[in-house]
């Protein structure tokens, strides 16, 4: 079978390289809001080591607290040690530029009012992934020198597998049926990502033409099962858990569906791109640098459930336009791909180490 069982989480073969080190830290995971907290007793020890023997640091985001303290220790250690550089890479600015919950919205209001110069203004560099996040960070941050916009990559050289095949094989095993228009969600299963969004959709859509595969996993899972089956879309609606195989998904789905309340630039987006899948969406910061609406894909108000129905329906429908689209958005994802990514990089990095801040 092309289906491999669910992985509880993602390969990590491509850290098995010569060029690349890992330092381990033991740490606690609170799995609902996926945040650790380190309980290495070599913590700050493994920090300050990696610091001093780097060229450049790059960390990601500011509200992780092994993230936070690379950004302390390294503004103290470069006193004494060789002037490396640190940048701090953001996608998202949570409560400002989506929304997470008004009590932890709240509470990043208050972390970033209180530690404000040292998130923002201790690290030599800021990396954001899109030019709209700019204006944003610069309001809340107070700062307007050193920041600089470079999105993600992707890999765009990809194969498509038979689509009869895999979609009989998901026949078998999964009762999915084969003539159906299969939409596809592929995200953490948890309501910034939509998923309520995703079933209000599917019960709208004609139950004997569509169906729904949601790939991901969290402790909310069995919430979003109980939904479905409240609106009596359960047979229709299949939650398959955290795969290692989201390559077949790809390429046995008609269209892909991140109807998001909140997204940095979606790697899964991207991917779909590359795959040819008709991508729909909510019009939603940095999703709408990828999306185009109606050029190469669609993008809808973030809750506009008659939109997001309607569009599958155009797509079921009129094949033309689906054509239309994926041929547009594997045009445009090729900006995208990682050797350009990666040269990009590079040349940060050189520009970074001749000014040594």
């Amino acid at each position: 079978s092309l289906l491999r069982k669910a992985e509880p989480r993602h390969s990590d073969k491509l850290l098995e390289h010569p060029n690349i080190r890992i330092t381990p830290i033991w740490s606690m995971e609170f799995k609902t809001i996926m945040w650790s907290i380190p309980l290495d007793p070599l913590f700050f020890y493994k920090i300050a080591r990696s610091i001093i023997r780097c060229d450049v640091i790059q960390v990601w985001t500011f509200f992780y607290i092994l993230c936070m303290s690379f950004i302390i220790l390294h503004r103290f250690l470069r006193v004494f040690f060789r002037r490396s550089v640190l940048a701090l890479t953001m996608d998202t600015i949570p409560k400002y530029t989506f929304s997470w919950s008004p009590i932890i919205d709240k509470a990043f209001v208050l972390y970033i009012t209180l530690f404000r110069r040292v998130l923002f203004h201790w690290p030599n560099v800021i990396v954001l992934y899109s030019e709209k996040m700019v204006p944003i960070f610069k309001e809340i941050s107070r700062r307007t020198q050193g920041i600089i916009v470079q999105s993600t990559g992707v890999k765009t050289s990809v194969k498509r597998l038979d689509k009869q095949h895999i979609r009989k094989v998901l026949w078998n095993e999964y009762g999915i049926p084969q003539e159906t228009f299969m939409i596809l969600f592929v995200a953490l299963l948890n309501h910034r990502k939509g998923v309520d969004l995703a079933l209000q959709t599917m019960k709208r859509l004609d139950r004997n033409r569509f169906c729904l595969v949601l790939l991901g996993n969290s402790s909310s899972r069995s919430f979003y099962e109980n939904m479905a089956r409240e609106m009596g879309i359960e047979d229709v609606t299949f939650f398959l858990g955290n795969r290692s195989d989201v390559a077949s998904f790809f390429s046995a789905a008609d269209a892909f569906f991140l109807p998001s309340r909140g997204e940095g630039l979606p790697g899964v987006v991207m991917e779909s791109m590359t795959y040819g899948l008709p991508v729909v969406t909510s019009n939603i910061l940095c999703t709408n640098d990828l999306i185009q609406d109606d050029v190469n894909g669609r993008l809808c108000s973030m809750e506009d459930i008659d939109c997001y129905a309607h569009t599958f329906e155009d797509l079921s429908q009129r094949e033309e336009l689906g054509d239309r689209y994926r041929r547009q958005a594997f045009k445009d994802i090729q900006r995208f791909d990682w050797k350009i990514i990666v040269s990009q990089y590079e040349e940060h990095y050189s520009q970074w180490l001749r000014a040594r801040f």
